[in-house]
């Protein structure tokens, strides 16, 4: 007994550790612990700078002379939420509000929204397919007037394409302001949405072809696309309403054409109500799945019933006839026994009979 209350105070002891806390209190919980490091790229239309620091304190070494990065587009990425006093250094050093800081650090799959004096910031659920599987991972952006600011747990996300413009100068990127690599980057996020959702229809067709036929299926094939589906429906709603309060008050982005953000508003909201057709059709999958495992155990405790059915008469009779008594009918008679047994097929095939009249199977 001793040991279970220790066991139960230091459980106690550890969810108090993440309540109550001041506002502002920085605490990662997350999982994932794979290195730190900064990158950023600095640009404009005539130069690139790239660079990679393993620790805050060398960033900001690089990056105290403002001056000579005057007029350049600032993109950092921070790889590794883990180390907290960095991500503190850092956060400190771009003048992050604390508040966006510990919300930086707390992982959810719900999404995170915000325009504030100066500054934009999402946290949220970037969804992608990788070697034909489905991951999510969690990423926050951060942009004032000087610096775009992207945070993830662990290397790789979905922006490599925009990298590769930035260094082989395609499209917009290098000419654009800061307000068109931000739009760049929602733009890659609702790409992903729409692209997951195209990958995941062959897969959910497939079910439901298997359940219709009534093959058999396993649940946690159902329950894999519902929780894929669910993370989708929590990342993509709220970004999409994110991007069309921007498109509505397009003072908050300078972009080179108003119609950059009407299309991303038109193209997440493609891809949300794909999410939700998916998600209905899955449910419903779900249900038929549910309803035929319930179909199939009737029929087998329809059989079983009939069976039993059948053998409660033939039970009795059996019992009768193996009664210790110094006389019972028949029993002198040679052909008893066989009568005996015409009389259990019949009385089986009888029941059968009437029970098929009946239409009970």
């Amino acid at each position: 007994m001793k040991s279970r209350g220790n066991h139960r105070d230091l459980e106690e002891k550890a969810t108090n550790k993440t309540r109550n806390l001041i506002p502002g209190t920085l605490i990662y919980r997350g999982r994932i612990k794979q290195g730190f490091s900064i990158d950023l790229h600095y640009y404009d239309e005539s130069e690139l700078i790239e660079r990679k620091f393993e620790t805050a304190l060398a960033f900001e070494s690089f990056d105290i002379d403002k001056n000579s990065f005057r007029g350049k587009v600032k993109w950092i990425n921070v790889t590794g939420l883990w180390n907290v006093d960095e991500i503190k250094s850092i956060g400190k050093y771009l003048e992050i509000p604390p508040l966006l800081l510990e919300q930086i650090l707390n992982i959810s799959n719900h999404s995170i929204n915000r325009s504030g004096e100066g500054y934009l910031f999402n946290s949220i659920q970037m969804v992608y397919s990788e070697n034909g599987a489905i991951k999510n991972e969690y990423i926050s952006i951060f942009k004032n007037r000087e610096v775009l600011v992207t945070f993830q747990e662990k290397p790789g996300d979905i922006f490599d394409d925009i990298r590769l413009r930035i260094n082989q100068d395609k499209g917009l990127v290098r000419k654009a302001s800061l307000d068109y690599l931000y739009f760049c980057l929602l733009d890659a996020l609702g790409d992903n949405y729409l692209s997951v959702t195209e990958k995941l229809q062959p897969r959910i067709e497939e079910i439901e072809d298997r359940i219709i036929r009534g093959n058999k299926i396993k649940i946690h094939v159902i329950h894999e696309l519902r929780k894929i589906l669910t993370i989708l429906d929590f990342s993509s709603e709220p970004i999409g309403n994110f991007i069309h309060m921007l498109n509505a008050k397009k003072t908050l982005l300078d972009m080179p054409d108003e119609t950059y953000l009407e299309s991303l508003d038109i193209h997440i909201k493609e891809a949300i109500d794909g999410i939700e057709l998916q998600k209905d059709t899955v449910d419903n999958l779900f249900e038929n799945y549910i309803l035929n495992n319930s179909n199939n155990m009737n029929q087998i405790m329809t059989v079983l019933t009939i069976f039993s059915a059948i053998f409660i008469p033939l039970s009795f009779l059996a019992g009768v006839f193996g009664m210790n008594f110094d006389y019972l009918p028949g029993l002198e008679n040679k052909m008893g026994f066989f009568y005996f047994l015409i009389g259990c097929v019949v009385t089986a095939g009888g029941m059968l009979a009437f029970f098929k009249i009946k239409k009970w199977f």
